[in-house]
């Protein structure tokens, strides 16, 4: 018995230490998805105005934010003028619960947003965590990450949109029509 108990205390112990010599960069590391595969994974995709956030207990308990949009500009799935999601994770009653990576939202601030299909038990989130979360600033959506359209490069030209190495912006209305071409199959 005390053998047995020993061999799980080296093992407790080498565990331990593989988790703590593991770079932070590589304990939460999330694949980039190129804009082909977020339109594809996306049951909604708009650009609005964030006009409410609340976190709370949900019906089971679980500490929840509910965001409500404002509908400017509805690509794909948007079916009313507003949209209220349920996130998982928040900051509620002097607790906080956050998804690393997850992108959550702040009152006031306007987005170009692809959303997966709502879940089983309501919750739905950005494709990609964050990677499909844009700012929306000026009319331009800000951020666009050159490796998420490096497969389009002749839809890219073809809405005259420069390539390049780091990020993009791009105006709404002309994301719009890019993401609508890739729904119907372009490129």
């Amino acid at each position: 018995m005390r053998q047995w108990n020993h061999w799980y205390g080296l093992l407790f112990w080498g565990l331990l230490c593989c988790v703590a010599s593991t770079p932070p960069h590589a304990q939460a590391q999330v694949r980039t998805i190129e804009l082909r595969e977020m339109i594809r994974s996306a049951e909604t995709i708009f650009a609005g105005r964030v006009t409410e956030v609340r976190s709370g207990l949900d019906e089971r308990g679980d500490i929840v934010t509910r965001t409500t949009f404002s509908v400017e500009n509805n690509v794909k799935g948007a079916n009313s003028m507003t949209i209220t999601i349920k996130q998982f994770g928040g900051r509620w009653n002097g607790r906080t619960l956050l998804i690393p990576h997850l992108r959550y939202f702040q009152k006031g601030e306007r987005v170009m947003v692809m959303l997966y299909p709502v879940s089983d038990l309501g919750f739905t989130s950005p494709v990609g965590l964050s990677q499909a979360a844009w700012v929306v600033k000026d009319g331009m959506v800000t951020g666009i990450t050159a490796a998420s359209l490096k497969q389009i490069p002749a839809l890219l030209k073809k809405h005259g949109i420069a390539a390049t190495t780091t990020t993009v912006s791009i105006p709404v209305a002309t994301f719009s029509a890019l993401v609508r071409d890739i729904q119907k199959g372009g490129e």
